[in-house]
């Protein structure tokens, strides 16, 4: 017989769902559509994420997804309570549990598991935020299977439903709690032995080049530890409403986690950086637009993405892609799933709405990050692109073909273009995703505030400078890192921005106003 979880009725009274009932609601190409099924089982490094709070079904969907991807490991934080010698819950051993389930995931990581699966109850973005610094790390392509929000809607029946004695109360707090995950940017994510591929031919077209005296930057590509990443649109992680009502919108929740085909057309250096050329369609170029009208390549000339720049860091990826093309380097299988178009596109008759990129690494010289691509180095491209169309398109010559490679170049500003037959990649549409914070995911975050600021001594708060101000003669001993009655700041005692100041070392306006006993 089929497993049961309780659901809503029409009548918002609990009922039975067998699982297909309950599969039908989650809305995940990953179980639905078989396409993306066979591309994502050869993808070689995706984390499924499913989200809710508990009673919602989250062992359904895993034990489908363990069914239809069989060379995938699950592990979750609830699963230390599930073994015969299991702890009794409370603060102490859930804090544990969270910490065995990303040491678990981590190790799946390290050991190139081609598929991972979390049902963590995630409901915060601080609680994802560990799986999103592993999945940066370690290159694996993050999709979220977020449950169906309906049945959340009437905690009673979650608390119906849910075998771990959790009461309505909690539920009530949770569901309250819930805040949508929204990436850096959207876009295409290739199998990353595709990508090795793309950087294994633009090195061989250097090399070509090279020896054609073509004037190419000659140092060498050195830093390939890239998440092979192609870009739709940057988003900020959803800070503004326009970025926000572009994740939220309903193109966007349509290609989400679905399968696809890009056409690379070429690459290019842009100041220090190496990037594959990408040939958008109508339809995958729509992805790239907010309700703004802006596009993929001007994002990142908002002051929004400066002053995020100066306040955020990017985690970075520690994975060589160039590995994947290597044997026995950590690739599913030596197969070329690139597909030879034997066409070259006319630079002239495409429009550079329909272009974009995915950076593969930088030269000797330049410290690669993917927001770094993004920047100043996609801005400076982009404007060239933008001229070589227009001067293309009334006549002019703008490229010298050598060896067979249509070749655009600007010594003034160390910009080159190489367009080179078209292959096809398969990827999937999913987030660029790495961690950040919320205003409700910082009033909720354990170890900060009052329960964090308990254990730091006036010592040590004196000796980083958290305070302008600190009454020396009653701080604690030198060495004396025990928590004493008083702390720096607490949840009642200061508004968001004194603790925004605090939280980001700014002393001048965390003044000793806002300190209280506890």
């Amino acid at each position: 017989t089929s497993r049961i979880e309780k659901m809503m009725g029409d009548s918002g009274s609990v009922r039975a769902v067998n699982n297909t009932e309950l599969l039908h609601h989650v809305d995940a190409p990953c179980i639905k559509v078989e396409k993306t099924q066979h591309f994502l089982r050869t993808h070689g490094r995706l984390l499924f994420l499913v989200r809710g709070p508990p009673g919602m079904g989250k062992g359904i969907v895993v034990d489908e997804l363990e069914q239809l991807y069989p060379n995938s490991r699950s592990y979750w934080s609830d699963k230390l309570f599930t073994s015969p010698m299991a702890p009794e819950r409370n603060k102490e051993t859930m804090h544990k549990s969270h910490v065995l389930c990303a040491s678990k995931i981590e190790g799946f990581m390290q050991n190139n598991v081609p598929v991972i699966i979390n049902k963590s109850t995630n409901v915060m973005v601080w609680e994802i935020e560990p799986y999103l610094k592993l999945a940066s790390k370690y290159a694996y392509t993050v999709i979220l299977i977020d449950m169906p929000n309906y049945v959340a809607l009437y905690p009673k029946n979650l608390t119906a439903a849910n075998n771990k004695g959790l009461n309505e109360t909690y539920f009530i707090n949770r569901v309250k709690q819930w805040e949508q995950v929204h990436p850096f940017a959207t876009g295409w994510s290739p199998r990353p032995e595709d990508a090795a591929r793309l950087l294994e031919r633009f090195r061989q077209l250097r090399l070509v080049l090279l020896k054609k005296r073509c004037s190419l930057d000659r140092k060498s590509v050195v830093d390939t530890c890239v998440f092979p990443f192609c870009l739709a649109r940057l988003c900020l992680f959803g800070r503004t409403k326009v970025d926000k009502d572009y994740c939220c919108s309903e193109q966007v929740k349509k290609a989400y986690g679905r399968s696809d085909t890009l056409r690379v057309f070429g690459y290019a250096i842009a100041q220090g950086f190496v990037f594959a050329m990408v040939e958008l369609s109508d339809d995958q170029a729509l992805l790239t637009t907010g309700p703004d009208g802006i596009g993929c390549g001007h994002r990142a000339d908002s002051d929004l993405f400066a002053g995020w720049m100066r306040t955020w860091e990017e985690v970075p990826c520690t994975v060589d892609i160039a590995k994947f093309t290597t044997e026995g380097g950590g690739g599913s299988r030596q197969e070329d799933w690139l597909r030879r178009d034997d066409k070259r596109i006319k630079l002239k008759d495409t429009p550079l709405s329909r272009i974009t990129f995915m950076p593969l690494g930088s030269l000797d010289g330049t410290k690669y990050t993917y927001t770094g691509a993004v920047a100043a180095p996609w801005r400076l491209l982009s404007s060239k692109l933008h001229f070589w169309i227009t001067q293309s398109a009334a006549g002019k010559v703008c490229a010298k073909t050598v060896a067979g490679i249509d070749v655009y170049g600007s010594r003034i500003e160390g910009v080159v273009l190489l367009v080179d037959l078209a292959v096809e990649m398969d990827v999937v549409f999913t987030g660029y995703y790495q961690p950040y914070t919320t205003a409700g995911s910082r009033l909720n975050l354990p170890q900060t505030r009052n329960q964090y600021l308990r254990r730091v001594s006036r010592h040590t708060c004196a000796q980083k400078g958290y305070m302008s101000s600190w009454d020396a003669s009653v701080a604690a001993e030198p060495g004396d890192h025990v928590a004493t009655r008083h702390a720096l700041i607490t949840a009642r005692a200061c508004d968001r921005r004194r603790w925004e100041m605090w939280r980001k070392g700014n002393v001048a306006h965390c003044n000793s106003e806002i300190l209280v006993d506890i």
